[in-house]
């Protein structure tokens, strides 16, 4: 089984949340910028990678239960948009690479679709 936890470390991601994620399964990740496409094809347990970081994006990947939400390219997240993250449970990573290098990573270790 994939987790987050895993993910993190070897795809060199950092939690913003302070929220357990160990052995938090991953099934897939869903990379995009459209809150409108994540809301019709999120489901449970994908990883979300974006940059956005409006409050919006905590309420969807809250709807289908994401594993997580990574904000890429070293775009800073309002500390609104993680005190509702925190709130309902949804775990918040940041990276400074790119979406396509994060996305490599990713596959390497293992996570498609």
């Amino acid at each position: 089984m994939i987790t987050v936890d895993g993910l993190a470390e070897r795809c060199g991601f950092r939690q913003l949340t302070h929220l357990p994620v160990r052995n938090r399964a991953v099934r897939g990740a869903i990379v995009c910028d459209l809150l409108s496409m994540v809301l019709a094809e999120g489901r449970e347990g994908l990883l979300w990678i974006t940059v956005q970081t409006h409050l919006a994006v905590i309420g969807i990947a809250c709807r289908h239960d994401l594993a997580g939400v990574i904000v890429v390219g070293g775009t800073v997240v309002p500390s609104a948009t993680l005190a509702r993250a925190e709130a309902e449970g949804m775990p918040v990573f940041a990276t400074e690479k790119t979406a396509f290098c994060l996305c490599g990573d990713l596959r390497e270790a293992g996570v498609c679709g």
